[in-house]
């Protein structure tokens, strides 16, 4: 009993010990958000403060000549979506006094040595939220547009921060971004703690959800604007397969319509669009199935052609057997996604484990996909004699 005692009491002295360093790491990312927001209050008056270490993400250009850019602060705790403004008729970027719709602007930081093209911080005309140039801090450099490789008129090129996304976590990148030719574009988030589609006005408003659900949008394939459809790819009905879908541009009412699944056939199609989405090539395989590849009409989805099919006669002397897949959960009733490769019945229980997994982030490793039945290392393995577990731990799927 005294023996008992004292376990219990050195598991509650560790279990406060432990409450103690996730409080205090609580505190110290309290105090770092503090510290950004506290930032983002003294740099300027009612702008966005420029991260104070951050890099850019991606660039786009948009259809009528405004370059987008997405910067992400180095904690990657927050993420910008930047719009500067296309050419002038003289050739040079234009400078808003304000963003669009009053929203904030920012600055581009100078590279070391300063100056850029064509007329630096002391230029003339140049002007930015009312300063000349000579009252610009020095670590914003000039920037201007020379089509043509001629030098156009100097000015500081900003860029309006039209949309923000944070987390006390981490903002994961995606590549959904999507200028709309009808004016507005088309950005994902994981705000409904799953990434879906949304489609922003040009001053960076929400006005529209695409998608929604407790499953996630992998990538946009094209934005068909004629139509009003937008095609993606998407884990929708098992979280370990890949289908391609097209969703409307313009739901009805506030809510959103359930996607139209394109493809056919269970298991992952990697899928690209022709530019007119009049059709779409389809790479598909799944774990009983090697790869094929081919061609189907938009938007019905309906086959034109088989382009190749996989016929190899060696897979038949592999005797590749494509393993048991099931879920289950795990003790915070969170479902896992499992695949279990049996060893032939010659070989006596209990059968040693092998456990593989990977620790992420996206990286799927259970998928209805012939790479999971051609995994020639658990092949092997459970062909000497091992029960091989594949587990994707929370978040890939």
């Amino acid at each position: 009993a005294g023996a008992g005692a004292g376990a219990r009491a050195v598991n509650a002295s560790n279990s406060m010990a432990a409450h103690a360093d996730s409080n205090t790491a609580r505190a110290n990312l309290n105090t770092s958000l503090e510290r950004e927001r506290e930032d983002a209050v003294k740099y300027g008056e009612g702008e966005f403060a420029r991260f104070a270490d951050g890099y850019v993400a991606s660039i786009s250009w948009g259809l009528d000549g405004a370059l987008f850019a997405q910067v992400q602060s180095r904690s990657q705790k927050a993420l910008r979506l930047l719009r500067f403004l296309s050419p002038g008729a003289d050739g040079a970027w234009r400078l808003p006094e304000k963003g669009l719709n009053g929203a904030s602007a920012w600055w581009l930081p100078r590279s070391p040595g300063g100056g850029g093209g064509g007329g630096g911080e002391g230029s003339e005309g140049s002007v930015a939220n009312g300063k000349s140039p000579g009252e610009i801090p020095g670590k914003f450099r000039s920037l201007v547009w020379s089509p043509g490789g001629r030098k156009g008129p100097g000015g500081v090129l900003r860029g309006t921060v039209v949309v923000q996304e944070t987390s006390e976590c981490w903002v994961d990148l995606n590549s959904c971004f999507r200028p709309l030719a009808s004016g507005g574009f088309l950005w994902a988030n994981d705000r409904s703690e799953f990434l879906h589609l949304y489609r922003y006005s040009q001053d960076g408003q929400c006005v529209a959800t695409l998608t929604a659900g407790p499953w996630v949008v992998d990538s946009v394939h094209g934005v068909d604007e004629a139509l009003g459809f937008v095609y993606f790819s998407a884990s929708l009905g098992d979280a370990r397969q890949r289908n391609l879908f097209a969703a409307t541009l313009n739901p009805a009412g506030t809510g959103c319509e359930q996607p139209r699944r394109v493809t056919a056939g269970n298991g992952w199609h990697d899928v690209t669009l022709s530019c007119d989405f009049k059709m779409f090539v389809d790479v598909f395989c799944s774990a009983s199935e090697p790869y094929s590849v081919s061609l189907y009409s938009l938007p019905s989805g309906s086959l034109l052609s088989k382009i190749f099919q996989n016929a190899d006669p060696r897979l038949s002397l592999l005797d590749l057997k494509p393993p048991e897949m099931f879920g289950f959960k795990n003790r915070e009733g969170v479902e896992l996604q499992a695949a279990l490769y049996h060893p032939p019945a010659r070989f006596p229980r209990p059968r040693p484990l092998v456990v593989s997994c990977y620790g992420g982030p996206d990286i799927q490793i259970v998928t209805d996909s012939w790479g999971l039945t051609a995994a020639m290392r658990e092949q092997y393995l459970a062909q000497e004699g091992y029960l091989v577990l594949r587990v994707d731990n929370r978040g890939l799927n």
